[in-house]
């Protein structure tokens, strides 16, 4: 089977993760890092509308079996985008899209950049999430 082939089986298969808690929360247990939830089961740079309920839902899910940080990236490739995201998580991973700029017209690189920031800006903190 060649490697496209493969690649459509994969993204056609449902994929289904299990997390095994046990009473020690992970900050007792030595657990450090973060947990990723990817915005889209699609390659990254993707550049299509988001399900934000199952992105939502998926993060609520992972909450309840960590304490870890969750951060989504994946398919944020506009700062509305990020902006619609970052309520739903503690990081949000912006790289295609400036990377794309960059290759493509980097002199408009500095102005998406800015665009990122101030969307995400309303949910910048320093504080932990406890």
């Amino acid at each position: 089977m060649d490697e496209r082939a493969r690649c459509g089986n994969a993204q056609r298969s449902e994929a289904r993760v299990s997390i095994s808690v046990t009473p020690a929360s992970p900050r007792e247990a030595g657990a450090s890092g973060w947990l990723h939830a990817p915005a889209t089961t699609a390659p990254t740079g993707y550049r299509s509308p988001l399900d934000v309920p199952v992105l939502a839902d998926f993060t609520t899910r992972l909450r309840t079996a960590s304490l870890l940080p969750v951060v989504s990236g994946v398919g944020i490739s506009t700062p509305a985008l990020a902006e619609r995201v970052a309520p739903l998580v503690d990081a949000v991973v912006i790289g295609t899209p400036v990377v794309r700029t960059l290759m493509t017209a980097y002199e408009q690189a500095p102005a998406l950049t800015t665009a990122f920031a101030q969307a995400l800006d309303l949910y910048a903190t320093t504080e932990t999430r406890t």
